[in-house]
């Protein structure tokens, strides 16, 4: 699990992030869920796109992209947002972005997070 937290105003995005690594975790994500708990999320690494086909519950995405910043580290920035994507919606995606947090609805207002802002993933 990973902690997301926005460097400008300290909000957590998520405390209680699962990283979707395996396949399973990966082509399952929240099919069947009918609870988005607030704190948890699932990040998907090396993935620009969801699609919100057999879920129950809305949710908030973030894109987020790799840039060198801090002399040169590679740093996580929130390149696109969608809030309160619904079920049963076709495909999201950001060609910019190299990963993608699905977080639950409200998210993304309650945070004040924008694109631009600059994430930090610490292991839990």
């Amino acid at each position: 699990m990973v902690k997301i937290q926005c460097l400008r105003n300290q909000e957590y995005l998520s405390c209680k992030c699962v990283i979707a690594t395996r396949f399973s975790t990966r082509f399952l994500g929240l099919m069947g869920k009918t609870q988005f708990q607030n704190g948890e999320g699932i990040y998907f690494p090396n993935n620009n796109s969801i699609h919100m086909f057999f879920m129950r519950v809305p949710i908030d995405v973030v894109f987020v992209r790799s840039e060198k910043r801090n002399h040169g580290k590679d740093q996580k920035v929130i390149s696109s947002m969608f809030q309160s994507v619904q079920p049963w919606k076709p495909l999201l995606f950001d060609l910019k972005a190299n990963d993608t947090i699905e977080l639950p609805e409200g998210t993304i207002e309650k945070c004040r997070i924008q694109p631009g802002d600059e994430l930090s993933l610490s292991l839990t």
